[in-house]
């Protein structure tokens, strides 16, 4: 789950996207999809949804209520990519445990 806080107003945020000023987010267009008047500051939890582990997260998210434990559908391949993303960030802090599994890591 990612929580974003609202910089803009949706109206804001509307007028920039139709202007081609800003990109679209996934925190905005759910805001915007949810019917409710969301104002800046305002925060919006979402997370993100699909099978690929590359993919536009405001077109594959949805809103961190929405999760259901009995019909999962966050994007695995998404955070595991995320995840192997930090651990090459910060390898340099890192070393390979001592066990035998050589993707298991500890802090230095």
């Amino acid at each position: 789950m990612k929580t974003d806080t609202l910089q803009d107003s949706l109206a804001q945020y509307l007028k920039k996207i139709e202007a081609t000023s800003r990109n679209r987010a996934a925190a905005y267009e759910l805001a915007v999809k949810s019917g409710r008047n969301y104002q800046p500051g305002d925060q919006v939890s979402y997370y993100i949804t699909g099978v690929k582990k590359t993919v536009s997260a405001y077109e594959n998210s949805r809103l961190a209520t929405e999760w259901d434990a009995s019909a999962r559908d966050e994007n695995v391949e998404y955070y595991v990519a995320k995840l192997n993303d930090l651990v090459k960030k910060f390898a340099e802090f890192v070393k390979p445990a001592a066990k035998a599994d050589p993707d298991q890591f500890q802090l230095i």
